[in-house]
């Protein structure tokens, strides 16, 4: 036994590391690439982020209130804006408070 001359053979343990870590950046590179190239075509005005776009795709469509301009979200009810029509102006009527939208 060479227990004190240090001649044990080497472990394969830091090249299976090695080998995975390798395994795992690689990968990671092509992330980096399509977020460069994100912010370069947000600098030009593009959208590329599929969140942002989904988000726009299903974003609700915003109204005024023509009298005291305030935006309310469009919703298939419309509660807020009724509510908002007879407590803020309730010598108007809903249809002049929102004249694009049906009570």
């Amino acid at each position: 036994s060479n227990s004190g001359s240090g001649a044990r053979p080497r472990s394969k343990g830091p090249t299976r590391i090695l080998f995975s870590f390798c395994c795992l950046a690689m990968p990671l590179g092509g992330k980096a690439l399509k977020k460069r190239e994100q912010n370069a075509n947000e600098k030009a005005g593009i959208v590329t982020d599929d969140q942002k776009l989904r988000k726009q795709a299903t974003a609700k469509a915003d109204v005024k209130c023509s009298i005291c301009m305030q935006t309310f979200k469009v919703t298939a009810k419309n509660a807020d804006q009724k509510a908002h029509a007879e407590s803020k102006h309730p010598k108007s009527t809903f249809e002049a408070c929102f004249p694009d939208l049906q009570a």
